[in-house]
């Protein structure tokens, strides 16, 4: 899947440009949610931070089947989830790595090791099957997928 035109531009607005590369933020935030959030990075999370990460969209309105929704891709956001994204690993049976937040900071967003990218807050959602899918779900006002959640414990 590509980009749709309104999503580069949504983008480009908020300063992400084709080959973007944060490698420096990259390496401060894998050091710092490993020593403080206990986070392990994989490559998904890796290529998804370095071109992405970072990055923040305020947009509010109407969307293509849901309204469209201000999110920020700073994976420190999500240092003190990993209580939280361990039993949503548990339960979606794959690791995740914390991307940033969306819809007001009451959905976090994670990237898969296998570059699914998931919101998980009362449940968990499929936002997209890798993060140009995501990003345009997001930008574009796609209706997210429910997946439901774990049994609180």
């Amino acid at each position: 899947m590509e980009l749709s035109e309104i999503a580069k531009q949504r983008l480009s607005a908020a300063g992400w440009t084709p080959g973007r590369d944060v490698s420096g933020k990259l390496s401060k935030w894998v050091h710092t949610l490993r020593e403080k959030g206990g986070f392990e990075v994989f490559p998904a999370a890796e290529r998804v931070l370095r071109e992405f990460g970072g990055l923040s969209v305020e947009q509010r309105g109407p969307g293509v089947t849901s309204a469209r929704e201000s999110f920020s891709l700073d994976p420190l956001l999500g240092v003190n989830g990993r209580r939280m994204f361990g039993r949503y690993a548990e339960f979606l049976g794959v690791s995740l790595y914390p991307l940033g937040t969306a819809f007001a900071g009451d959905m976090y967003l994670v990237v898969a090791e296998d570059d699914r990218v998931f919101g998980i807050g009362e449940e968990a959602w499929l936002v997209g099957r890798g993060i140009v899918e995501a990003l345009d779900t997001l930008l574009v006002g796609r209706m997210l997928t429910s997946l439901g959640g774990p049994a609180r414990r």
